[in-house]
């Protein structure tokens, strides 16, 4: 959540842990501040995430600048764009360190480490 709020600006704030009825194990409970829009298409998310500096290697979204790899980007509902200013919010993207082998492939995309 912290990579979230750093990453993407956001306010995911962290409240505890909570175990559903038919669940054994227990899920974080998280709140973030509402948005007032609807779901995001796979385009204005594509286009968000390229504003951010991602680069799309199949399932997931690369980072090369912090090494940030993120995935469930599609699941509709996972980023809404805002009503007032059509501003793309992620709602739900899963974020981890992006893997030796992501990296390789971002930068194979972008030709960073090529000698010239």
């Amino acid at each position: 959540m912290a990579m979230t709020n750093r990453v993407f600006g956001d306010n995911v704030m962290f409240e505890g842990y909570v175990t559903l009825p038919g669940e054994p194990e227990a899920r974080a409970a998280i709140s973030q501040p509402f948005v007032e829009g609807e779901a995001a298409t796979m385009d204005q998310i594509r286009d968000f995430l390229h504003s951010k500096g991602f680069d799309d290697i199949g399932n997931f979204w690369v980072q090369p600048a912090t090494g940030v790899a993120v995935w469930d980007v599609s699941t509709p509902g996972n980023a809404i764009v805002r009503k007032s200013n059509g501003r793309v919010i992620p709602v739900d993207f899963t974020l981890q360190p992006a893997t030796t082998r992501q990296m390789a492939e971002v930068r194979a995309i972008r030709g960073l480490g090529l000698e010239r």
